[in-house]
């Protein structure tokens, strides 16, 4: 199982214990978040929730994105005279 420690002042080390008690480095990371994160992946936790986050955001974009392009070909239509669809 992996977990992670601060091993130097602003440093957080992913990594493991052998079964004999030795130290393995995996991975660091500047802040201790990240390093959680590693671990949840690395401990078979799946997509992270800041990763989802930013799935549903990139999705909630693109959903606003095609909104906004049909109103504005809506209003071009009405502004030349023409009925939108």
């Amino acid at each position: 199982m992996h977990c992670y420690l601060k091993s130097e002042k602003s440093l957080w080390t992913v990594g493991y214990y052998t079964p004999e008690g030795r130290w393995e480095p995996e991975s660091d990371f500047n802040s201790q978040e990240k390093a959680a994160e590693r671990v949840h992946w690395l401990n078979g936790g799946g997509n992270n929730s800041i990763i989802a986050r930013l799935d549903d955001m990139e999705k909630e974009i693109a959903r606003i994105g095609k909104t906004a392009t049909k109103a504005a070909n809506e209003a071009s239509c009405l502004a030349n005279g023409i009925q939108p669809d």
